[in-house]
């Protein structure tokens, strides 16, 4: 919230991750910097592409340092995380008309940070099961 690095995410708060890179040789066609959370058994819970935000890695300067900064709600409960990132070329899948795929993957870091997600600390009550929170509402109807 401050703009200081942490390895610790209040839950409930919006997360900003900032991924750094340098570009050390040229690429050409969709080049997306991806953002995957994992849960500790490893699955991919949370993705973010540049591309999908408009921003192509291949259009960055040879030999100049970057970086994206991914803004999202976070819908993480309490526990600990991982965050991977990629640069990978990217091509529209043939199968969903709402997803990519990779073609090529370009560099990758594994483990490149892990962080948790903090009980809440308001005193209010919620249910926090599971990897996500998604607030929900309910209604109750008699029928005879």
């Amino acid at each position: 919230a401050d703009g200081k690095e942490t390895d610790s995410q209040p839950f409930g708060a919006d997360a900003h991750v900032r991924v750094f890179f340098h570009v050390n040789a040229p690429a050409t066609g969709a080049i997306t910097l991806n953002l995957g959370v994992m849960d500790a058994s490893g699955r991919q819970i949370l993705h973010f592409s540049s591309l999908a935000t408009g921003i192509n890695i291949g259009d960055c300067d040879l030999g100049h340092r970057y970086a994206v900064d991914f803004h999202f709600d976070c819908p993480l409960t309490p526990g600990e995380y991982n965050l991977v990132t990629g640069v990978s070329s990217m091509a529209k899948s043939t199968l969903r008309n709402s997803q990519m795929v990779v073609e090529s993957v370009i560099d990758y870091c594994v483990g490149g940070a892990r962080f948790n997600v903090s009980e809440p600390t308001d005193g209010s009550f919620q249910d926090l099961w599971g990897i996500c929170y998604v607030p929900c509402q309910a209604h109750l109807s008699k029928f005879d």
